[in-house]
């Protein structure tokens, strides 16, 4: 059958797989085939493919050969940004817009949709979004439409099994990104695509000095929870590493702790933040969770310069916490944990609504109905089972996924947690758009066809 056909590379499972399902569901009940899976296994897709046709959807563009490489597969290069996150200052949108993009991908941008207005006045700002008429749209995400409260649904018999394994306790999200001497190396090393060779040196420093700092603060924070280890009155700790942080130093300097449990980030974080009696954060996206699930929430400050920190100050997650500077803070605050709990309604209305873009209509299809749009060549399905190993690919890949120098990247990779996890398999997509189908009445599930076409794609239509 001839279908409009929409590919999907996944890079971060944990983060990204349930939301692009959720999009990918609303896809096919509009009509659309879509093809979902890792980076490795679309590209091949597309190499494979005969003639222009279709639609790419990305979540970034700082890699030229692959936009220019999609571009001659696709007729339309999508970009849904998830990296730039609610919570922060207009001026810090501002430079961030500039530096996720490079003038020879975004000219090939057909339509951007990101988060909120705030990114979306900083979009037109841009100049050399601007230049090349990017048509943008404040959409929404996707992942939010998986953080609204009827989605707790979703993870009830994880949740269960969470409370039932750890009973109470206060869960801490990690995004302190520096947590070994390796991550350290490694950020020194992570210049933006395209910069001037001139520029290099400066951004470097620039780079060592915030990494050294963070890496402080992370030293300061395991000092903390040693005293905080020690006060009779210490409730259960969880805490859970971001997906990019080295594990090294966390399963080193949090194993002897009696009253703090070290959780790797192989599985979803939403159950735990559903099972959890109190969340601290130092500003991650994950709070935004934990405030939606009402959750009591505090702000662990630890560093009293934190403003100087754009990439880690959001003055509205602040302002809606209980602020934690020291140990004591933390004890008096988890000891009353339930009558510090957060008037969620007010902050829904007022400042969740507008920095994470929360309406009646989910994101999900509201990016649908703007695909829904775009003049798209229809294909017949691609039914032959294929394998993802090839050279050529590997070698776009190793350009995409590894900015500089291969071997130090793989050094650090190999001490962190693997993006794709189990995979992307069908009995899983099954499950999962199952559950999405009756939590969000999609009326879809009896209809979608859900084939494994290599390792990690499945086609769903």
């Amino acid at each position: 059958m001839l279908k409009k056909n929409i590919y999907i590379p996944i890079e971060f499972k944990n983060r990204e797989f349930i939301s692009q399902l959720l999009l990918s569901t609303f896809a096919v009940k509009k009509g659309f085939r879509v093809y979902l899976g890792n980076f490795a296994g679309i590209s091949k897709l597309l190499d494979k493919k005969k003639g222009k046709s279709g639609i790419f959807i990305m979540k970034g563009g700082l890699n030229i050969k692959l936009t220019n490489f999609v571009k001659k597969k696709c007729e339309h290069y999508l970009i849904i940004d998830q990296e730039i996150s609610p919570g922060y200052k207009n001026s810090f949108y501002n430079n961030w817009t500039s530096g996720r993009f490079l003038e020879p991908t975004v000219k090939e941008i057909d339509h951007y949709y990101c988060l909120n207005d705030y990114i979306l006045k900083a979009v037109k700002k841009n100049k050399i979004f601007t230049k090349y008429k990017v048509k943008s749209f404040n959409t929404g995400w996707p992942r939010v439409d998986t953080w609204l409260p009827i989605f707790e649904k979703f993870y009830e018999k994880e949740t269960l099994e969470i409370k039932k394994k750890y009973k109470n306790f206060i869960l801490f999200c990690s995004d302190f990104s520096v947590t070994s001497i390796n991550d350290i190396e490694e950020a020194a090393e992570n210049i933006p695509w395209g910069i001037e060779k001139k520029e290099i040196i400066k951004f470097k420093k620039k780079n060592l000095k915030e990494a050294k700092l963070l890496f402080q603060e992370y030293k300061k924070f395991i000092d903390f929870l040693k005293v905080v280890n020690e006060n009779s009155r210490c409730p259960k700790i969880i805490v859970r590493s971001h997906p990019g942080e080295s594990l090294i130093g966390w399963r080193e300097d949090l194993k002897k702790f009696k009253n703090i449990i070290y959780l790797e980030p192989k599985d979803p974080v939403e159950p735990y933040i559903y099972a959890c009696k109190g969340f601290m954060h130092r500003g991650s996206t994950t709070a935004y969770q934990a405030i939606l699930a009402k959750k009591a929430t505090s702000f662990l400050n630890l560093n009293k310069d934190i403003k100087k920190f754009d990439s880690h100050y959001k003055p509205n997650l602040m302002k809606m916490s209980y602020k934690v500077c020291n140990p004591k803070d933390f004890i008096t605050w988890a000891i009353n944990i339930d009558s510090k709990k957060i008037k969620t309604k007010n902050f829904i209305n007022y400042n969740l609504k507008k920095e994470l873009n929360i309406s009646e209509e989910l994101s999900s299809k509201k990016i649908v109905e703007r695909i829904n749009f775009l003049d798209c060549k229809k294909d017949s399905d691609f039914k032959t089972y294929f394998s993802e190993n090839s050279s050529l690919l590997l070698n776009i890949l190793s350009r995409v996924l590894y900015k500089f120098n291969w071997k130090k990247k793989k050094y650090f990779n190999s001490n962190k947690i693997k993006k794709l996890q189990s995979g992307i398999k069908k009995n899983e997509v099954k499950k999962i758009t199952k559950k999405l189908d009756k939590i969000y009445n999609i009326n879809i599930n009896k209809k979608i066809e859900i084939n494994q076409i290599s390792e990690n794609v499945v086609r769903l239509q």
